[in-house]
């Protein structure tokens, strides 16, 4: 395990961070010890950007209080737990500088999962974080494959473990606590391994009859039942962007006293309408899921009021080259912000409020369309003009 942060003078509960990337499989296809059978399964790109982009949004702010990152003041970040399994060693940036961080074979990240519950069973009240980017597998109970899978290829399931198992256990552990799974991985099932003898154990395993002690959970998943998550090379999955994004501002529900924050219904809401704008460029369409229960408490508090993410775009196709978009904050004497539809569509972060909304050629070539006092909120406001001559 690697603890590149803990805080040992909090006195309260805190937000306990364990945060696992995995693109390194010595014995998938194209591994240093590949198998003669991998079950369709090589090397990833993506996880250790993934994980690394994870770090610094959660420790940003502790190194420089002007970068954007995690803030909490309620439940403050109280640990940060690291394993990256990649070709070589790879270190992150922390308070007191880089720091090397150990790979993520089974062992390890039972390791690390044991020291990161710890905290926050001893902590009632806590906030847990569980973060994995990786290979994963579902026949409608989520397995993550750790660094090793397939060390014994006799028990193909034995370096992997069951994830949704290990949430209902550690409900039954953590007093008052609020717990978070956010899983970057395929849920897509693979029958060769499916028909294996046995199936991957949690990484904690309470009797399913013993109370339900945490106060609220959360499970926020890349993709949906059955289907494969996305990634663009040398660039975080689409998932973990989509949840930088959304915790960026995006993701947001007023409080009393004009303050803003955000719970894992929030993040659901924006992760989900980020990867629906990336969906319009992505050659493979990826949406979340997400199922969470008890209370609602917020995961991060804003520091500033949200921001809306507003997205126009305009068709038929063949009306492109002629149009242009427009977006003016409504009974303003400000003029319109343009956008030539030549350029793709519109992509740019406005202040929530009223807005007037507009879609013209510069020719003429079709009829304006203009769309008055329209509210635009976070986190994404959407809409295509359809026009025509």
């Amino acid at each position: 395990m690697t603890t590149v942060y803990i805080n040992e003078k909090l006195g309260k509960p805190g937000t306990h961070v364990l945060i696992v990337g995995i693109e390194a499989y010595p014995y998938l296809a194209d591994g240093t010890k590949a198998r003669a059978e991998t079950f369709g399964m090589g090397q990833l790109t993506s996880p250790a950007i993934s994980a690394k982009a994870m770090v610094s949004w959660f420790m940003g702010p502790l190194m420089n209080p002007a970068r954007p990152g995690f803030h909490n003041a309620t439940s403050p970040l109280a640990s940060v737990e690291v394993l990256i399994g990649a070709k070589k060693k790879e270190s992150v940036e922390t308070p007191a500088g880089g720091q090397k961080v150990d790979g993520a074979n089974r062992s390890e990240v039972k390791a690390a999962f044991n020291a990161w519950k710890a905290r926050v069973v001893d902590e009632p009240g806590s906030t847990g974080i569980f973060y994995f980017c990786g290979h994963g597998i579902s026949d409608g109970a989520q397995y993550a494959l750790c660094q090793d899978i397939l060390f014994d290829p006799g028990t193909a399931y034995e370096m992997a473990f069951d994830v949704d198992s290990t949430l209902y256990s550690l409900m039954r552990v953590a007093k008052d606590s609020h717990i978070h799974f956010w899983f970057d991985a395929c849920r897509a099932p693979d029958a060769n391994l499916m028909i294996r003898r046995g199936r991957p154990q949690p990484l904690l395993d309470i009797p399913a009859t013993d109370p339900t002690v945490a106060r609220s959970t959360s499970f926020l998943q890349a993709t949906e039942e059955g289907k494969l998550a996305f990634a663009r090379k040398g660039a975080p999955a689409r998932f973990t962007q989509a949840i930088l994004n959304s915790f960026s501002g995006y993701a947001a529900r007023s409080m009393p006293g004009n303050t803003w924050e955000a719970s894992s219904t929030e993040l659901y809401t924006a992760t989900l309408a980020f990867l629906k704008v990336d969906n319009k460029s992505a050659s493979n369409r990826q949406n979340c899921s997400h199922e969470c229960s008890g209370e609602g408490v917020a995961i991060i508090e804003l520091t500033a009021p949200p921001k809306v993410r507003l997205v126009l775009d305009l068709k038929p196709d063949n009306m492109r080259p002629h149009g242009q978009l427009s977006y003016k904050p409504s009974g303003t004497p400000d003029p319109k912000t343009m956008h030539q539809c030549s350029a793709g569509l519109l992509s740019a972060d406005v202040s929530l409020g009223l807005y007037e909304l507009g879609a013209e050629a510069k020719g003429g070539q079709f009829a304006p369309k203009v769309m008055e006092k329209q509210f635009v909120m976070p986190p994404v406001y959407d809409f295509t003009f359809e026009v025509g001559p």
